[in-house]
């Protein structure tokens, strides 16, 4: 099962996106409980660092953006360093912790994260948990990220973040283990 979510300037909505006989949304707000193994690792670490490949994947899912940007005549995103330290450390954040929302449990959302870490502005954020991923997914690889990205893109309140007009930059952030995989897309103006 695939929820998304996103955040655009301050407002929460989570979407769970659900794969039985077609893909289907669902306005839902979910926090769930999960246990924590990791990928080939007995006891979770955090991925920015350690998740193989992190600079390919999010290479791949800038040129998943900037596809998709492009057949609809709007200007290339370029990767931002703090953007993608804010959408990594998050989806670190909600896998160690167990939950699913654009507020952590201590009620900040992507704005608040951002400011913290020196940022100015008001950046978009879009959220996915990929539960029980099937092998295919594990570990992370383009396949994944083009899952996510169609389904944000199917999204009629993901699809604003990514087609903004007004954004130029791009962060991406995945962590996660063999039971659930985050995805975090963060965007500046």
């Amino acid at each position: 099962m695939l929820k998304i979510a996103r955040l655009s300037t301050g407002k929460s909505l989570a979407l769970s996106l659900l794969a039985a006989v077609g893909l289907t949304f669902t306005a839902n707000l979910l926090l769930q409980s999960f246990s924590t193994t990791t990928w080939a690792r007995p006891k979770l670490q955090r991925q920015t660092d350690r998740l193989q490949g992190l600079g390919n994947l999010r290479k791949t899912a800038l040129n998943l953006a900037n596809r998709d940007r492009r057949k609809l005549g709007l200007s290339a995103l370029t990767a931002d360093p703090l953007l993608h330290k804010v959408a990594q450390l998050y989806a670190e954040d909600m896998l160690r912790r167990n939950y699913f929302s654009h507020y952590n449990p201590e009620g900040k959302t992507v704005v608040d994260r951002y400011a913290a870490l020196g940022g100015q502005g008001t950046p978009g954020e879009n959220l996915a948990i990929l539960q029980h991923p099937p092998a295919a997914f594990v570990p992370p690889n383009a396949s994944l990220l083009a899952f996510f990205e169609q389904g944000w893109m199917g999204s009629p309140t993901h699809r604003p973040n990514l087609v903004n007009p007004k954004a130029t930059r791009f962060g991406f952030g995945i962590a996660g283990n063999s039971d659930r995989i985050y995805a975090v897309q963060t965007f500046g103006i």
